[in-house]
């Protein structure tokens, strides 16, 4: 759904107006190289009026998924194996970087401003991974969009470390349920 309630950012010195909308699939354009269809869809959203697209880090296409894909959906945006046993990356994988890339050479290219959302599933694996180690994912893709910033001035880039932490997580579910299963939490 669509508003008109614009509200205004404040993007590279520049008081912009925005529409904005979530976008839970244009990663996984990214993600299997898609570029005609994420300027496709950037296309059609600019035609829309909007021009802020909030978009999720760890996706796929979710046909057949709720609408996060809960547990995390990708093991190759970051080593998931590893992070639940405690490793801390010390930088983003080869998949993710391309990503990053595209998103920020599109950003360039067409305008578009997007809300990067860094940690949209990790919070739900099970086991868990520790809040330390998604800082760390955090802490390296805020590192490698950095130096992206400056390769493309011209993206519109902004970032959210954590989708709706305290709605979806487990330890949110856990503090106020008593139990981090949400299907024993519910009933």
């Amino acid at each position: 759904m669509l508003t008109t309630d614009v509200k205004n950012v404040l993007f590279n010195g520049v008081v912009t107006p925005i529409l904005g909308r979530s976008s839970f699939k244009f990663m996984a354009h990214l993600r299997y190289g898609n570029l005609d269809g994420a300027k496709n869809w950037i296309e059609h959203n600019q035609k829309l009026g909007v021009n802020l697209l909030r978009v999720f880090g760890e996706t796929q296409y979710w046909e057949g998924h709720p609408m996060f894909g809960s547990p995390p959906i990708l093991s190759d945006v970051w080593d998931y194996g590893a992070l639940e046993n405690g490793h801390r990356p010390t930088e983003v994988t080869g998949l993710n970087a391309r990503m990053l890339r595209d998103l920020f050479s599109l950003s360039a290219q067409t305008g578009m401003a997007f809300e990067y959302v860094v940690d949209a599933t990790m919070k739900h694996a099970d086991p868990p991974i520790p809040w330390g180690t998604i800082g760390h994912c955090v802490r390296q893709t805020l590192s490698f969009m950095r130096k992206l910033q400056q390769e493309f001035p011209k993206a519109l880039i902004m970032v959210s470390t954590h989708n709706e932490w305290d709605a979806h997580s487990r330890g949110a579910w856990e503090a106020d349920y008593g139990d981090a299963d949400r299907t024993k939490a519910l009933n």
